[in-house]
């Protein structure tokens, strides 16, 4: 992802130019969508997301709709689960609309999100289990394609059960992954009295190394938009450079962060060891990031920080600075935007302090 003046909301590519556009910071929206955001989040929780599982909210252009989208990832581990659910009670007899987009960021071929409907077949808070749908499960609705947003059918697709419950009309045979077999009439006709008791999405658990996107929830025509605080505003790179921040520092949406001055050592711990102390927070040595990519500079003042800074700025997240000699290198993990406070200066002694709004993009 290539960082240029431009808005979270769009970028339009013109002659192998890339022009911004400067849009107000309220965004424009799909009419009937409900907006989920860190700060309203209408109803949603992270329900039983676990350890090395993470739910946030990113900012990405290419999203359906508005600026931004509901990002899940999982560790290495097979016991990580990162999941966002919405309480619901209705008749599964009554549920006609159901549809979500999804987009693969990395993981292995079958790396999405499922779409699960969490369900008392027997009716009221008994015969409970959670139906899934799982893309790669459903090839016929279309094959996942990385990098790119897809919609799924959803109530047009096979769900599998996660348990074993029998109704009045039969047995719902559950399973631990699939395969998917049973369309949302088969299961109303075998368990007529079957109640929803939730919606959402999730991974995990054994989905180990996803980073996958999604956006556009339906749930029975309403439409959840998953859009971050920064409300689709435009950011622009600072001058000859981008500032830095460590990976083990609090960057959660809403977080106030330190990337430039004197105490930047003491202020961004990283993983992979504390940073040297002679670098204040610039980089200088690319100009234009993307996650994944690595970084020069010189220490202090000698990288040339620009006399002033943006609103909004895009931020490099690093695990790791090391100096060798008077080169400072370091990696790109992540990129924040940060809506940035009064009081910068290019002297490390007025530091550079800012709130971060958005999540641009994480290392795979």
């Amino acid at each position: 992802m290539m960082l240029r003046k431009r808005s979270i909301l769009a970028v339009v590519f013109m002659a192998g130019l890339v022009a911004a556009l400067v849009l107000p910071l309220t965004p424009t929206f799909s009419a009937g969508n409900t907006v989920v955001t860190p700060s309203d989040q209408q109803g949603w929780s992270t329900a039983d997301t676990r350890p090395g599982g993470a739910v946030n909210f990113v900012a990405d252009a290419t999203a359906p709709a508005g600026c931004g989208a509901l990002q899940l990832t999982t560790d290495l581990s097979v016991t990580a689960k990162a999941q966002y659910l919405r309480a619901e009670s209705v008749p599964l007899a009554n549920v006609f609309a159901l549809s979500y987009h999804t987009k693969q960021v990395s993981g292995p071929p079958v790396a999405d999100p499922s779409y699960q409907l969490i369900t008392f077949l027997t009716g009221g808070t008994t015969g409970f289990t959670t139906l899934v749908f799982e893309p790669y499960q459903n090839p016929s609705l279309g094959l996942i394609v990385p990098g790119l947003w897809q919609q799924w059918d959803v109530d047009a697709g096979l769900f599998w059960s996660t348990r074993t419950v029998t109704c009045s009309g039969g047995t719902i045979v559950g399973s631990a992954g699939g395969p998917a077999t049973y369309t949302l009439a088969d299961i109303n006709a075998i368990c007529p009295g079957a109640e929803v008791g939730g919606f959402g999405v999730n991974i995990g658990t054994s989905n180990p190394g996803y980073d996958v996107y999604t956006d556009l929830v339906e749930f029975n025509d309403t439409v959840y938009d998953f859009e971050p605080d920064a409300n689709c505003a435009t950011f622009e790179n600072p001058e000859g450079g981008q500032f830095v921040i460590g990976d083990l520092v609090n960057a959660a949406v809403g977080s106030t962060v330190n990337f430039w001055g004197s105490q930047w050592q003491k202020n961004n711990p990283m993983s992979g060891g504390s940073g040297p102390n002679a670098f204040k927070g610039f980089e200088n040595g690319n100009l234009l990031p993307d996650c994944g990519s690595t970084w020069t500079s010189r220490p202090g003042n000698s990288s040339n920080p620009p006399a002033t800074i943006p609103q909004f700025m895009p931020v490099i997240v690093s695990s790791s600075v090391q100096k060798n000699g008077s080169v400072i290198t370091g990696n790109v993990e992540r990129i924040v935007i940060v809506e940035t406070n009064p009081g910068y200066g290019s002297n490390p002694g007025h530091w550079g302090t800012g709130k971060v709004v958005a999540v641009l993009c994480t290392s795979p």
